[in-house]
Parts: C-alpha cells; structure tokens; sequence
C-alpha cells in the first residue's frame, strides 16, 4: 500500500445480538475488543493518533469484571492480540495497556486476520441474551486481502453482528457501504479530516457503542476542591472563550456542588490573573454555574500568556483555607489548566506546577493546539500507573465538547 494514496478508513463495527434490522438497546456486560491497523502506511505518529483515540474510547466504559471487559489486537502482516478480555480489569489499568502497544510497521493490512482472531479467540463463544459483544476497528484503507475479510465479516453478519462504518477523507464512502450493516445514517459515518474528525466519532457515537456515560453517579458525594484555570489571552477570542465557558460548565455540571462535597473556584488570565470567584463563594450547583456563566472575555492586556501567575496564584490565594480550600486528606484537590498558547515565562510555569504537585494538588493540562506538548506534559501530573491520563492535546475549541466526559470521570476519580 502506498502511503499518502490512501484515504484514511476508520471502521467501527459494534456487535450485538439482534437482526442486522434493529440496533439493539445496550445491555450492562459488554466485550469489546480493539482492532488497531499498525502497518506502515500509517506512520508512527499517526498510530499514536490512534492509539489516543482508544485511550478516550476506553474512558466511556464503566470498566469492570462484571460490566465492560475490552481486549485489544493489532495487525499489519500478522495479527497480534496486545492483551485479552480478562487481563485488565480497570480504564486506568487498560489506558496504560493501550499506551505500551508497539507500532509494527509491516508493509501488509490483513485486517481478516485480526477480524478472525477477535472471532475465533477473543469473544466468548456462547455469549448470553444479555451480552453486548463489540469489535471497534481502525484502519487507514484497503485491506491487502478483500476476499478474506469479505468472508471473516459475513461470518460475522451471520453471528447477527451490527456493522457500523466511518471513513475519514475524501475518497472512502464506496467502501464504507460495503463494510456496513446498510447504507443509512445509522451505520455510516465519515469525517473530512483524520485528526479530529477521529476525535469527533466518539461523540458521534455516544448513542450507539453503548457507552457507560453516568458521570453523575461517579461524581456523587466526592469531596473536591477543584479550581478551573481558563485561558482568556488574545488568541483565544470571545467565540472560542465563550466555547471554553461551556466547557467548564460541563465538567463542573457533573460535580456533587456542595459545600461537604464538590467545590468549585475559577482562575482567568492573560498578561493579568483574576480569580472569578473562591471555593467558599458558589455553595451549590446553580450559583457555581450562574458563576461561570456571569465571565466576561475581555482584550484587555490580552497579548501574553501568564500561566505561570495563574499557577502561583492558585497555590497561594484559591487553595488557601482563608477563601474555603479544605486540608483534610479526604478531599481531592484538582487543578484544571485549559490554554491554547505557550506561557512567556516557561521554566517559572513549570516550578509553579511543580510546587502544586508538591502539595498534593493533581493538574490536568489541556492544551487546543499542537505544538503545546511538551510544555504542557511537563505542567500536568504524571499517574503512578505512567499513563498519561492528565493530559489532554485537541485541536481545537470545538473538540472541548469531545473530552468533558473523560475529564469529568477522571477528576472525580482523584
């Protein structure tokens, strides 16, 4: 396969037990199993893309022995199971998994191969009527053996699976009706673009992978101290600051707001740092929203990027017991840092996080844009597990939309 002269396929084939007529209503116990293309028409980097996007994928699952089991098998030349059903029984043990499997860089896609290993080896064989069974397959094209995979997958249509199909670019949705279960909306879906049109078919799929989105429950009576720390600088705008506000509605719209629970405080800043309001000042969910809501963007001293400020000022006057931070053991502390630019004073940022780290405080770093890694890797916790489940790199304003569950869960789980 030529690299660059392929479109990008992402195929997503959701399997339940029902006709290829009817989608089914998702059952509690589910087994989904990963298919990750490794060969080497993607590249590195964009196996990486991919290997985030099941990253994202797994943290929608309630991930446990008795609910959501997930196994993961990758594949070029050969197809390899990275890990099985039974072996990890949490999202944060499977996110560490998925981070450490090796791109193969083979120069074949038999994607039959994986769809036959998933079939004869993965799966339960006799799976019960309240079973869900999934596969999620992602590919960058044409498989080297079409005949094969077209027999593997009628196989599977017989085993009544449901055959949901998403291209991303421009030449893929003659192939895409060939994979899928028909050709309505229901089983089909393509993105202009790979890197978030990937991000987006999460979100695109919340009603029909049977995802486990009760953050609510998650949430529930979890004693927080979390404080949002919201870029506002030049290059941010009122219509993607306006997008960031609802954003943070979001995740905090989740919370247990309470004063013997959630608290919530706000940080803005630019070349100067406000502190909206403290954790003792919203002492339940309506006013913490009605809060956020009452932020105004503003361009005044707006050409400068003081994260370092915002940090300092975060440890010294939010987390402060004077304005309502708790210092019991109990209570998490979770710092949310959203930015789009690179701060100016880049190693003070840097020992400002550290000292929060230092002080038991766990940071999330979101960064819009691409060239913040590194930065903001160095800002964000690192998790015993050596994932990196604090970090979060998207694109753009509009993907915030895409990681509000996962930040939600992941914060409420501190």
């Amino acid at each position: 396969m030529m690299m660059g002269l392929i479109p990008w396929l992402l195929m997503l084939v959701v399997c339940g037990h029902a006709s290829a007529r009817k989608i089914v209503s998702c059952s509690n116990e589910k087994e989904i199993v990963f298919l990750l293309d490794s060969s080497r028409s993607l590249g590195s980097d964009n196996f990486q893309k991919v290997l985030n996007f099941t990253r994202l994928m797994v943290n929608r699952y309630d991930i446990s022995t008795n609910k959501t089991r997930v196994a993961a098998i990758s594949f070029s030349t050969v197809a390899r199971l990275e890990f099985g059903l039974n072996q990890y029984h949490s999202a944060k043990e499977l996110r560490r998994a998925v981070e450490a499997i090796p791109y193969m860089d083979g120069l074949e896609t038999n994607t039959h191969l994986a769809f036959r290993k998933a079939l004869d080896r993965v799966f339960s064989p006799n799976p019960s009527e309240n079973m869900t069974q999934a596969i999620i397959c992602v590919t960058d094209g044409q498989p080297t053996n079409p005949y094969a995979l077209k027999d593997v997958v009628d196989e599977a249509r017989k085993r009544n699976i449901l055959l949901f199909a998403v291209g991303v670019g421009s030449e893929v949705e003659e192939g895409l009706e060939q994979i899928a279960t028909n050709s309505t909306s229901d089983f089909i879906y393509h993105a202009a673009n790979f890197d978030q049109g990937l991000i987006n078919i999460i979100r695109n799929f919340s009603q029909h992978a049977c995802f486990d989105d009760d953050d609510v429950e998650v949430c529930r009576a979890k004693p927080m101290d979390v404080v949002f720390v919201l870029d506002r600088s030049s290059s941010v705008g009122e219509v993607n600051f306006t997008r960031l506000i609802n954003f943070t509605s979001e995740v905090a719209g989740v919370m247990d707001i309470r004063p013997e629970a959630a608290q919530i405080a706000a940080v803005t800043y630019a070349r100067d740092v406000t502190i909206e309001f403290t954790l003792a000042q919203h002492l339940n969910k309506t006013q913490v929203l009605n809060g956020l809501g009452n932020i105004r963007y503003s361009t005044t001293n707006a050409a400068y990027t003081a994260t370092d400020e915002a940090l300092e000022l975060v440890r010294h006057a939010v987390l402060n017991p004077q304005n309502g931070a708790r210092n019991d053991n109990s209570t998490g502390k979770v710092v949310i840092v959203v930015t789009d630019g690179l701060s100016q004073e880049r190693v003070r940022t840097r020992k400002m996080a550290a000292a929060l780290k230092g002080d038991g405080v766990v940071i999330f770093a979101i960064g819009v844009g691409m060239e913040l890694k590194e930065e903001l890797q160095a800002i964000a916790t690192n998790s015993t597990d050596g994932s990196q489940e604090f970090f979060f790199e998207i694109t753009d304003y509009q993907a915030l939309a895409n990681i509000k569950h996962i930040v939600a869960r992941t914060a409420c789980q501190v």
